[in-house]
């Protein structure tokens, strides 16, 4: 969860998916300016800019594009070429995301890296 890591304070070693009650080891650089995110699970990543909370985001290996706008502790995306939109907000090391694609919300804990 990319948003909830550059909202909230610590970044996420791991995150918890509630929904398929799994833990995917996450690393890379995260910050305001460069994002390159690797989930050690899928084997895949997700690369980008940022500038004043509005990121550019690409999901390697797929090429899916990504416009992702953080405003506080909310954020909302768009996955480019696509209608589908998203948007959700993180509380603690808790993050919700309600995908408007499929009209779902989904709930991921952040597992926070200790410095």
């Amino acid at each position: 969860m990319i948003a909830g890591s550059l909202i909230g304070p610590g970044k996420a070693a791991a995150v918890y998916d509630h929904a398929r009650r799994r833990r995917f080891a996450v690393g890379g650089v995260l910050t305001e300016g460069e994002v390159n995110v690797y989930d050690f699970d899928s084997g895949s990543g997700i690369v980008g800019r940022g500038f004043e909370g509005v990121f550019l985001l690409a999901h390697v290996p797929s090429r899916t594009y990504v416009e992702l706008g953080i405003e506080g502790t909310e954020f909302r995306g768009t996955l480019q070429g696509s209608r589908t939109r998203f948007s959700g907000m993180r509380v603690a090391s808790v993050v919700t995301l309600f995908d408007s694609d499929v009209k779902r919300m989904f709930v991921y804990s952040l597992l926070i890296r200790q410095s």
